[in-house]
């Protein structure tokens, strides 16, 4: 049994989060039901094409770390969540804003209750909203009393029995 089928076939069912330093850091899934933030790096010219063929491509759900700084006073930031029943779904992005508002308009394939919340750069829950998303117009989450001194992540739990697809812009 090769080295990477092994470590496949030893992976538990559930999710181990550690925080470090303000970032959540995922880490083991089923194979079935991957987690964001798994990243598998392997020497590529070690394995057979079988082996190759046999590493799994997870999907970005429930994305915890951000990768860059959006400055929203250059431009606003267009998000595309699948987000599955009872989870929740997090910008890759913080948001810098010089402005003391954020705007995060949001409309879904299917009509669903969601709950929209703002995060400081650390990870910690600053205010949240809860509204029923439209499938035709986009629903307004308006959030305030911000400064241009920190940046925001904003997150959005699905908290309707199906799995949704929710597309919006976020603004200042």
């Amino acid at each position: 049994m090769s080295i990477i089928r092994k470590l496949l076939s030893t992976i538990m069912v559930g999710m181990l989060a550690f925080t470090m330093n303000g970032t959540t850091v995922c880490a083991a899934s089923d194979i079935g039901n991957a987690v964001a933030g798994i990243e598998i790096m392997v020497n590529d010219e070690a394995l057979s094409r079988n082996e190759k063929q046999m590493i799994p491509t997870f999907p970005q759900v429930g994305i915890v770390q951000s990768r860059s700084i959006f400055d929203l006073s250059e431009k606003n930031a267009t998000v595309n969540w699948n987000v599955k029943a009872e989870s929740f779904s997090q910008s890759r992005d913080a948001f810098k804003t010089n402005s003391t508002m954020i705007e995060v308009k949001l409309k879904s394939d299917i009509k669903s209750s969601v709950t929209v919340i703002l995060l400081d750069s650390a990870g910690t829950e600053l205010e949240e909203k809860t509204a029923t998303l439209s499938t035709i117009t986009n629903t307004k989450f308006n959030f305030g009393n911000l400064t241009s001194a920190k940046t925001y992540k904003v997150k959005v739990k699905n908290n309707g029995q199906s799995d949704i697809n929710i597309s919006g812009t976020i603004t200042q």
